[in-house]
């Protein structure tokens, strides 16, 4: 392989790396924008959101007028959920969000998700 080569590849490499990188913030910011909409749209019961991002999980709760009576709220669901994977974050009442590190329990905490709003 002759220098031109090499740098030609890694240049593939670094656009492709880029794309990667474009993808996974657009999946990111689309929970963002699913939690802003089920907020605009005044959704009043609670939800929580993981999205794996291949090296940590992003965690978003929103909770509405219900949700809140219920005794959810969003901060208190991240605050209490994220250090099932090694995470930590909040929020407030109504929207929070938090991420952690340890892929391996996102089944767990998914579980734990479902307890303790369903």
């Amino acid at each position: 392989r002759t220098s031109s080569d090499t740098s030609k590849s890694a240049e593939r490499i670094r656009k492709g790396q880029s794309k990667a990188i474009r993808a996974l913030k657009n999946v990111i910011q689309g929970s963002n924008k699913l939690l802003n909409g089920l907020k605009k749209f005044q959704f009043s019961q609670a939800a929580f959101l993981v999205v794996d991002d291949g090296e940590k999980l992003h965690l978003g709760a929103l909770c509405g007028a219900d949700g809140n009576k219920a005794g959810h709220g969003a901060g208190n669901l991240i605050k209490n959920l994220a250090p099932i994977v090694g995470g930590k974050g909040g929020g407030k009442p109504d929207m929070a969000r938090g991420a952690g590190t340890d892929r391996q329990q996102k089944d767990e905490l998914l579980e734990a998700a479902r307890a303790k709003l369903l």
